[in-house]
């Protein structure tokens, strides 16, 4: 068998992570880390692997906590839809330990990632690109929101700031597109390099409009 091309499922470092090694063998491969929303699972992803570099890891990722009715999440959607930073924090220091331990594991300490959240899953990588800047490329919001608290921690990493691209449908009806409009602006204010496509035919998922520029991404 091609380990290079090796797909599976795998319990490692306390998380269940769904993965594909690179496809193209590179003396430097990428990281394309992949986070699902509420109720998703290491597999809610899988559809955008195909837009992404074959270069890269592919990691997809379980949220550590239990969905309602069904599946995972990064924090409760109760009382509050949009979990705030210090909700959702226990389960972002889990991600961020797992992704040191994997990268420290596989060689890729120096490697920077690409982050494409879903709604979510998206609220974890604006975390992320608070937390771990340093560590990250690009982060990719799909349908997803910034938590409240994370724009400050934000406005501190301007030594290292990611590039942020913000997908979102005019007709999402669960995270309104206005709150992915304000969020861009205010990102932006701090001094990041923002993209927002805005697909006016869409609801909470990634529209046509928007897939063109998800395959741009490269390292």
């Amino acid at each position: 068998m091609n380990t290079v091309t090796s797909e599976y499922t795998m319990l490692e470092y306390g998380m269940i992570i769904h993965l594909r090694k690179p496809e193209i063998p590179s003396p430097k491969p990428g990281i394309s880390l992949l986070l699902h929303g509420w109720t998703g699972d290491e597999n809610s992803m899988n559809a955008f692997w195909g837009y992404l570099p074959k270069n890269h890891w592919l990691l997809s990722p379980r949220a550590p906590q239990a969905g309602s009715p069904a599946g995972y999440a990064w924090a409760q959607i109760t009382p509050n839809p949009y979990p705030e930073y210090d909700a959702l924090l226990p389960s972002v220091e889990i991600l961020i330990d797992w992704i040191n331990k994997f990268k420290k594991a596989n060689g890729l300490l120096d490697t920077t990632m690409n982050l494409i959240g879903f709604s979510q899953g998206a609220a974890v990588a604006y975390m992320l690109a608070a937390l771990i800047p340093e560590q990250l490329n690009h982060v990719v919001s799909i349908a997803g929101f910034l938590p409240d608290g994370t724009l400050e921690k934000l406005s501190k990493q301007l030594n290292h700031n990611p590039l942020i691209s913000i997908f979102h449908g005019a007709k999402d009806r669960l995270v309104p597109v206005e709150m992915a409009i304000q969020t861009e602006a205010a990102i932006k204010a701090l001094g990041y390099t923002t993209h927002l496509c805005v697909d006016e035919n869409t609801g909470h998922k990634l529209g046509p409009s928007c897939v063109e520029y998800l395959q741009k991404i490269s390292d």
